[in-house]
C-alpha cells in the first residue's frame, strides 16, 4: 500500500510566513511614514515661511505709508532722502522676517549710509565741504559695515535677534529702528550736501576741528576692531576676554571711537547750518551716544559678561580698573 503523504498545511508554514508577512507590512508602514514625514517637514516650514512673510508685507506697506504721509509736505532732497532710507529698511526686513535671518542686518546699514550719502551729495553742488562730509561718511560706512559682515560670517549669528528674527511685528520695530538711526545721525550731511553753495570758501577752525575729532574717532574704532578680531582669532584666546591695547583700559573704546567721529561730523557741520538745522547737528551724536551707551551696545554686552564671568576674580579686577565707555590712556 502506497502510504499516502498529507500535503504540507498552509498552518506548517505558517510560523515563516506569519514571521515574514509581518515584517514587510512593517517596514513598508515605517517607510510610509517616514517618508510622510520627510515629505511634511518641507511643507510645515514652507508654511512657517509664507506665514512670516504675509506679515512682513503687511508691516511693511503699514509702514511705507505712514511714511509717505508723513513726508509729503517735506519738500526737496530731504523727504526724498528719508523715504530711501526706510524703503530700503522695509525692503530688507521683509525678506529677513519671511526666512528669519539677520545675517544682512548690518550690511544693510552701512549701505543705507552709503546710498543716501552719494545721492545727497549728487544733489548738491559738491563743494570742498561736502566732498570731505561725504568721504568721512563713506570711509566711515564701508569700513564698518565690511568688518560687521566679516565678523558675522566667522562667529554665524547676531545675538541681539536670537528671540526677535522668528517675531515679525517685533524684528519690524529694530527694522524701523535702523531706518530712525540713519536719519538722525546723517541728517545733517543731508543737509549740508543739499545746500547749492557754489562759491568755494577756506575751511573754518571749527570745521578743522570737525575734522581731527573724526579722524581721532574713526582710528580709535578701527584699532578697536582690529585688536579684537586678532584677539578671537588667537585660538589659545579661548575662554579668555580681551585686556589689553585700546581695551586695556576701556571695556568698549569701539564704541567711543564711533561716538567721537559722529561729533566731528557734526562739528564739521555746523558752521554751514543755521537755526533747527544747526539743531540737527547737535543731535546726531546725543543720539548716538543714547543708543550705543543706553539701549542696543554697553548695557547688552555688560550684561552678557557679567552672567559669562561670574565669579571671575580676574575679570571683577578689571572691569574695577577699566572704564565702561571713555577711553583714556590710563587707569581709572
Amino acid at each position: 500500500n502506497k502510504m499516502k503523504t498529507k500535503s504540507p498545511s498552509p498552518r506548517g508554514k505558517s510560523p515563516s510566513a506569519r514571521g515574514k508577512s509581518p515584517s514587510k507590512s512593517g517596514t513598508k508602514a515605517t517607510s510610509v511614514e517616514t517618508s510622510s514625514s520627510i515629505a511634511a517637514a518641507p511643507s510645515v516650514h514652507m508654511q512657517d515661511t509664507l506665514g512670516r512673510a504675509g506679515k512682513a508685507v503687511a508691516f511693511a506697506f503699514v509702514g511705507q505709508m505712514v511714511l509717505m504721509m508723513s513726508t509729503k509736505h517735506i519738500e526737496g532732497g530731504v523727504g526724498d532722502l528719508l523715504r530711501l532710507d526706510f524703503a530700503i529698511q522695509f525692503a530688507a526686513y521683509v525678506v529677513a522676517a519671511s526666512f528669519a535671518t539677520e545675517s544682512f542686518y548690518d550690511m544693510v546699514g552701512t549701505s543705507t549710509y552709503l546710498a543716501c550719502t552719494v545721492y545727497s551729495a549728487s544733489l548738491g553742488s559738491l563743494n570742498l565741504q561736502q566732498m570731505m562730509l561725504s568721504i568721512m561718511v563713506c570711509l566711515w560706512a564701508a569700513r564698518l559695515g565690511i568688518f560687521l559682515v566679516h565678523r558675522f560670517h566667522e562667529v554665524g549669528k547676531d545675538k541681539r535677534f536670537d528671540h526677535v528674527k522668528t517675531d515679525p511685528p517685533l524684528f519690524f520695530i529694530y527694522w524701523t529702528m535702523q531706518g530712525v538711526w540713519v536719519a538722525v545721525t546723517l541728517m545733517p550731511t543731508v543737509l549740508v550736501n543739499l545746500q547749492m553753495t557754489k562759491t568755494t570758501r577756506c575751511l573754518s577752525n571749527i570745521e578743522y576741528l570737525g575734522a581731527s575729532l573724526w579722524l581721532f574717532g574713526f582710528a580709535i574704532e578701527s584699532m578697536a576692531d582690529y585688536e579684537k578680531t586678532l584677539f578671537r582669532a588667537d585660538s589659545s584666546n579661548r575662554g579668555v576676554f580681551i585686556q589689553q591695547g585700546l581695551w586695556k583700559h576701556c571695556r568698549h573704546p569701539n564704541y567711543f571711537g564711533e561716538i567721537l567721529l559722529w561729533t566731528g561730523i557734526a562739528l564739521f557741520c555746523s558752521p554751514s547750518l543755521s537755526g533747527f538745522a544747526q539743531l540737527s547737528a547737535a543731535i546726531s551724536p546725543v543720539f548716538v551716544l543714547g543708543l550705543l551707551n543706553f539701549i542696543s551696545g554697553v548695557p547688552i554686552l555688560e550684561k552678557d559678561a557679567d552672567k559669562k564671568w561670574a565669579g571671575n576674580s580676574a575679570y571683577k579686577k578689571y572691569k574695577q580698573s577699566s572704564r565702561s565707555l571713555l577711553w583714556l590712556p590710563w587707569s581709572p
